[in-house]
Parts: C-alpha cells; sequence; structure tokens
C-alpha cells in the first residue's frame, strides 16, 4: 500500500509522542492478555513504519511477500511472553489459594483426608499450569530461532508453527 501524507511535520509531531507511549506498554498495562498485547505492538510497528516512510520517503515498497513474516513472528513471541507472565501468575494465585484453604482446614480441625484431597487437587492444578508453561515456553523458543537467522530467516524453522502454510 502506498503512503501518501501530504503534512509530514505534522503527522511526525503527532506519531512520536504515541510510538513513545505505544513503547510503555507491557503485559501488566493489557492485564496480562496476549491479544491486546499484540495488537498494541502490531500499532507500535504500523507507526514506526509510517515514521519510517516520513523520514524516507523515496524508499519505495517492497515486492517481497514475506517481507511482514520477521515482524508478525515477533509480535507472536512477544504475545507468548505475555501468555506465560499470565500463566505463572495464575499458577502462584493456585499456590496462595491452596495455602490459605490449608490454612483454613486445619485451624477448622479438618481430618487427614480432607488435607490430602486439597493437597492433590492444587498439585494437579499446580502442574497442569506448568505443563502450560512448558508448553508456551517450546512455542515461543520456536518463533525465538527462527528470528534469529535474521537477516536470512530460514523458514523451515516455521514449521509445525502457526506461520508454516507461509513457508513456501
Amino acid at each position: 500500500m502506498m503512503l501518501t501524507i501530504t503534512r509530514p511535520g505534522h503527522v511526525k509531531a503527532k506519531l512520536t509522542p504515541l510510538i513513545a507511549a505505544l513503547r510503555e506498554i507491557d503485559g501488566e498495562s493489557v492485564s496480562y492478555n496476549p491479544e491486546a498485547f499484540e495488537s498494541a505492538a502490531a500499532l507500535l510497528v504500523r507507526c514506526e513504519r509510517t515514521l519510517a516512510a516520513i523520514d524516507n520517503p523515496n524508499s519505495g515498497p517492497a515486492n517481497d511477500p514475506l517481507k511482514d513474516l520477521p515482524a508478525k513472528v515477533a509480535l507472536r513471541a512477544l504475545g507468548l511472553t505475555i501468555q506465560i507472565e499470565a500463566e505463572n501468575r495464575l499458577g502462584q494465585t493456585v499456590l496462595d489459594q491452596y495455602q490459605r484453604d490449608l490454612t483454613d482446614l486445619k485451624l477448622n480441625g479438618a481430618t487427614l483426608s480432607q488435607v490430602r484431597e486439597l493437597e492433590a487437587e492444587a498439585k494437579a492444578k499446580s502442574e497442569a499450569h506448568r505443563l502450560n508453561v512448558v508448553e508456551l515456553q517450546a512455542k515461543k523458543a520456536h518463533l525465538d530461532e527462527f528470528l534469529a537467522t535474521a537477516p536470512d530467516y530460514d523458514l523451515s524453522l516455521l514449521s509445525g508453527t502457526e506461520f508454516s502454510l507461509l513457508e513456501a
């Protein structure tokens, strides 16, 4: 898409603080929602590209259909980072709740079987969170491996990812 900007100085003046604000967005800013984080990061990339087009108007659009692939992969890797952080926080919440429930049970004279039941339930939930984190970390590592092959980018490393259809 060709970008025609009639007042580049005005647009640049508006984009610069927006870019600075978008760079400050982290997981906490979007309540650890990976889709919201990826959306904000995509907006940042678009704003930075627009600013780059203003700064270098003769660069022209590239004809490479995979030109945006590294940016898309990087955004997804960032989104996975947010998901991992959210999952870790959720896992900690489960452990904290277990400690509170255990204290309540002990104060109320719980039986050994009640304590064991609570313990088994907490271990199962904790293990589910741990496995989810391991899976998310593996996906992120796969994408990071692809990104590490810059500037040539080894498309075969995207095999088995959501980007594997793009590796023609």
